[in-house]
């Protein structure tokens, strides 16, 4: 209350309640931190990992990818946001066996090749 715009607050508490497994609230308070300071990487980072916890891979990817742009040597940050962009892609059903061809389906030029 007497510092609500001390970003450093913010991660802190944002820490804690990811150490709790609370990261809906880690979440909020990474959120109010990048707001207050968008610069500094370990919050992008801290974010990144809320969302990741929270199956929310894409948008995870996006503060891993912050990260590395405020910080290019920030491996952790490469590590998780590759794992983020792996599990954020859609995921390919089955799709129905291709039927065999009939005869009147067969084009009579190709089937001189064989």
């Amino acid at each position: 209350k007497e510092n609500p715009d001390n970003y450093q607050l913010w991660a802190a508490l944002g820490e804690l309640m990811g150490i709790l497994e609370r990261d809906e609230e880690a979440l909020a308070a990474f959120d109010r931190a990048v707001a207050i300071a968008p610069a500094i990487a370990s919050t992008w980072y801290n974010r990144g990992n809320a969302l990741y916890n929270l199956h929310r891979y894409v948008e995870a990817a996006t503060s891993y990818t912050k990260a590395l742009e405020l910080q290019p040597d920030y491996p952790e940050a490469e590590i998780n946001r590759r794992s983020a962009q792996s599990l954020g892609i859609p995921q390919i059903t089955q799709s129905a066996p291709i039927p065999e061809p009939s005869s009147a389906q067969s084009d009579p030029e190709l089937e001189n090749l064989w």
